[in-house]
């Protein structure tokens, strides 16, 4: 699934020390505004999630209608990190309630709610879905343990993942586009971070050996997958194609800083973040054209990039603009026509 994930990265945390100093200069409060943008399968509305109203929930922007609806008002706590069915009927999302942290599934239109994990002493976040929707990935914690876990949605069986393995994992998993099999990446706390492949019923394998390497994301065609690497003492966006055990690097020959890769729905090309530790206030979206290696910077330094997310049926780029009130933005691929679709309801809170 071509989308960005919620995982405790040392790039998230290196992004997140940069926002706060930028918006402490301009007395913007971080938690005021409009994150992680998800596109729905047909590429008509966008959830994401907003803290508008002093605490997360999810909401949707609907294109056609030019609306934002808040899906999980009634909910006093934290709701985040939205996933659409493939389908399209419902959305999967994170839910701090009750002194824990759990899965639900709202169905849409009704908005009915299901607790898909319902597991009062762990933490589970950062859900992906197969691309058959039979099968959920997330990230399980439990005290300092940290693990992969695989749920089946048909049977409601859970199947611990990395529970035999050593060290912990960081909650970045994502589906391959027509197999049942997905990657994540290892958590950076523990020593240093690689890429590991996983089946449903288990048998995590590690692909990726020698990098500082996270974030990984399928190609549309399945036989590579992008990522974020710092094996150049850099960090750039990488390819890596499992069948041949073969790295590409995107993006070396600048002192950037380059990383949140998202694949167009055609393959050719890639959407990322960039930015300089020298200006890190000024953080672009470039996108390449993987078969020319044609550079495209399309914002110029005017809205503070992060989290680029492709659209899935055509060349339009979702991302979240830290300038000013946080919103939700979308650019055409040739870096016409940007629009800040959520900056007009900065007065909607609920």
């Amino acid at each position: 699934m071509n989308k960005l994930r919620q995982s405790p990265t040392v790039l998230t945390i290196l992004l997140f020390v940069y926002v706060i100093v930028v918006h402490t200069q301009e007395e913007v409060p971080l938690a005021k505004g409009d994150f992680n943008p998800t596109w729905s399968p047909d590429g008509t509305q966008i959830a994401f999630e907003s803290w508008r109203g002093g605490n997360a929930d999810v909401w949707i922007y609907d294109f056609a209608a030019d609306t934002i609806v808040n899906l999980t008002s009634s909910h006093i706590g934290n709701d985040y990190a939205p996933e659409w069915l493939p389908d399209q009927s419902g959305i999967i999302y994170v839910s701090e309630r009750d002194d824990t942290t759990d899965l639900f599934l709202m169905y849409l239109p009704t908005l009915e709610k299901v607790n898909l994990t319902n597991t009062p002493s762990v933490m589970e976040f950062a859900p992906d879905l197969s691309s058959d929707g039979q099968y959920l990935a997330y990230a399980s914690r439990i005290g300092d343990k940290q693990d992969i876990i695989v749920l089946n949605l048909q049977t409601r069986e859970t199947i611990n993942i990395t529970e035999n393995e050593p060290i912990n994992y960081s909650g970045v998993p994502d589906w391959h586009p027509f197999e049942n099999t997905f990657t994540f990446a290892t958590d950076p706390i523990s020593g240093g971070t690689t890429i590991w492949m996983a089946t449903p019923t288990g048998e995590p394998r590690e692909l990726t050996i020698d990098g500082l390497e996270t974030s990984p994301i399928w190609s549309p065609n399945g036989d590579q997958f992008a990522m974020v690497s710092r094996r150049n003492d850099n960090l750039d966006v990488w390819i890596y194609e499992p069948e041949s055990d073969s790295y590409t690097n995107l993006t070396e020959e600048n002192l950037r800083l380059d990383a949140d890769a998202s694949w167009s729905p055609d393959g050719s090309s890639i959407a990322y973040m960039a930015f300089s530790t020298d200006t890190p206030i000024i953080r672009n979206l470039w996108t390449i054209n993987l078969e020319t290696g044609v550079k495209r910077n399309l914002t110029n330094g005017n809205l503070q990039v992060d989290t680029p997310v492709w659209s899935p049926v055509d060349d339009r780029i979702a991302f979240v603009s830290f300038k000013g009130f946080t919103t939700i933005w979308v650019i055409s691929a040739d870096g016409t026509n940007p629009i800040n679709l959520t900056g007009k309801f900065a007065e909607i809170i609920e």
